[in-house]
């Protein structure tokens, strides 16, 4: 099948497929009360990724059954099994087991996902008070934003509201902060070719602010070099999500550790 092709049949699957079943795992545990701890189950893993590699919709949903049995809770699928998914990716296509395109639709599809699992969370958060507005940016560059999405998923659970820009230009950014009172700013950053426009949006946003809005960074480049890695501007450097809204003094409905 050329790339081509496969592209079209990946914009379908937003319609349905992946997408239904995101809204069934979403609609399935919200009616089942509070989260239970999960461990990545690894065969499942294996069965997960094989299913959103397959590229057909039925795979995917068949797998419904088997994460409601191992008590799977949405948070769980978004912050454990579509992030390791997406790192089992990217090892393949670093060893030539996966081409570049089955890495990109294959994440594509995740990111799918976890957007409409990322939007169930804020509809059932929005009963809630805000906690708080975070502004999360996803550099423009990134070839994927599964790490913003995910981040953003994580802060709605916890009753925060987010405003979500991915690739913002400077213009953009000032006139957000000019018009919004942010209580912080996350940033995730994905490979060290995004470091020069990284200190640029801290740059912009710590100018727009007169250094008032706190920022923190965070991503896989972090989880490498966190010893080694410093922006000038940012408060604070770390995967540790807790730590992070500590320091802009925002408080969550759920107070517990999150990795972005």
């Amino acid at each position: 099948m050329d790339d081509q092709r496969r592209g079209v049949e990946l914009q379908g699957e937003r319609a349905g497929g992946l997408s239904d079943f995101a809204s069934d795992v979403v609609a399935l545990v919200l009616t089942k009360g509070a989260e239970r701890p999960v461990v990545l189950d690894e065969p499942l893993l294996q069965r997960f990724i094989a299913a959103v590699l397959s590229g057909d919709p039925e795979a995917v949903t068949s797998l419904l059954p088997e994460f409601r049995r191992m008590n799977v809770t949405p948070a769980t699928l978004a912050d454990l099994y579509i992030p390791e998914a997406a790192r089992r990716f990217g090892d393949a296509w670093l060893t030539d087991e996966m081409s570049f395109c089955d890495v990109t639709i294959g994440s594509a599809r995740l990111q799918n996902m976890l957007r409409d699992i990322t939007e169930g969370f804020a509809n059932q958060d929005s009963r809630d008070a805000p906690r708080g507005l975070i502004l999360v940016i996803v550099l423009r560059g990134a070839q994927h934003t599964l790490g913003g999405l995910g981040l953003a998923g994580q802060l709605r659970r916890r009753g925060v509201s987010v405003c979500l820009q991915i690739g913002p230009s400077d213009d953009a950014l000032r006139e957000l902060v000019a018009d919004c009172r942010f209580d912080g700013a996350l940033i995730t950053i994905a490979t060290t070719d995004e470091v020069d426009t990284l200190k640029n949006v801290v740059n912009v946003l710590k100018t727009a602010t007169k250094g008032t809005l706190p920022i923190a960074i965070g991503g896989s480049v972090v989880a490498l070099h966190k010893e080694q890695f410093s922006v000038p501007g940012a408060d604070i450097v770390t995967n540790d999500l807790g730590q992070a809204l500590d320091l802009m003094g925002v408080m969550t409905l759920r107070p517990r550790s999150g990795r972005f």
